[in-house]
């Protein structure tokens, strides 16, 4: 069952097949095993429905109209790397085994076959990715916070920015900063400066949403957030609720100040060559205008394609 593979909330499925009436009975059967499932009748339904849902398994149907499974397993390797693949086939098509494989595919299933044969699979799927995003985990994270670390700004950021210019979809950069955190840590030790970090970033992951939002402790007492898919209205607002949420934990004691870059969907439409740099240079920008005014202060910018 689920539980002898992962804790936490059910394992997330897409079931691609251009014949709904097996992806409807296949993705009932996964949902009385306690998955979270939902299908998709071909290769771009599919690659649109990740906008929302971030999959962690797709289990795909070989030959389908407008882009097949092979083809989708590649360009589900481009965007969305740590989602796997089962393939299924009829016993009638040419593709190889190896070819699924370096399509980037993690297993293979021939028709006909045997609900049983297709769980094992999935069973053996999912130990494999728990055990391999632990190791990436333990790599990623800041050891202090929780939060990913200096060497995963790097990686995921680069990456992020990258499917969001692909996909079309708006994205926000928010540079945070503690005001007068030294002073915190001479008053009351590093100790309790420690504790304030660690429950900062309690606030902000309780704020977000998993597998779509990162946050990253960029520095001592600097985080960056990446918020995706979301209007500029809703970015500031949830950049007033971590503050807010912050200055009750510290009793005012320390504050923070934010810095916004927002990038539209109409930039977006408009241009492929927005850089990573120019992106953090706004934030950062921002966010010095944030500490000027002090007192808990949020500062956005507007990314426009003269940036």
């Amino acid at each position: 069952m689920l539980s002898e593979v992962v804790d936490g909330p059910p394992v997330r499925i897409l079931v691609v097949d251009d014949e709904t009436d097996v992806a409807e009975s296949l993705a009932q059967l996964l949902v009385r095993e306690g998955y979270y499932v939902r299908t998709a009748k071909d290769g771009e339904d599919a690659l649109s429905q990740f906008i929302s849902t971030p999959f962690d398994v797709v289990i795909t149907d070989m030959r389908m109209p407008k882009m097949d499974g092979l083809e989708l397993t590649k360009e589900l390797k481009k965007i969305y790397r740590y989602t796997d693949v089962i393939v299924i086939t009829g016993f009638q098509d040419s593709y190889r085994y190896s070819q699924v494989v370096e399509a980037g595919a993690a297993d293979f299933l021939s028709k006909p076959f045997k609900i049983q044969e297709l769980l094992a699979k999935l069973r053996r799927v999912l130990r494999d990715r728990r055990d391999r995003i632990a190791l990436v985990e333990l790599v990623l994270r800041d050891a202090l916070t929780g939060a990913y670390n200096r060497y995963a700004f790097d990686s995921i950021l680069l990456r992020e920015i990258t499917r969001a210019i692909r996909l079309r979809y708006p994205v926000a950069i928010l540079f945070m900063d503690f005001d007068d955190f030294k002073k915190f840590n001479d008053a009351y030790g590093h100790l309790a400066g420690d504790q304030l970090l660690k429950n900062f970033v309690g606030i902000v992951l309780a704020n977000i949403r998993k597998d779509l939002d990162y946050l990253f402790r960029y520095g001592g007492d600097e985080f960056v957030l990446f918020v995706v898919n979301v209007d500029i209205d809703g970015v500031e607002k949830l950049a007033k609720r971590i503050i807010y949420a912050f200055c009750e934990l510290s009793g005012g004691k320390v504050e923070i100040s934010i810095g916004i870059a927002y990038i539209d969907r109409e930039v977006l439409d408009q241009s492929d060559d927005l850089e990573l740099e120019s992106l953090l240079k706004t934030a950062d920008e921002a966010l010095y205008e944030a500490k000027k005014k002090k007192g808990s202060s949020i500062v956005t910018r507007i990314v426009s394609l003269a940036t």
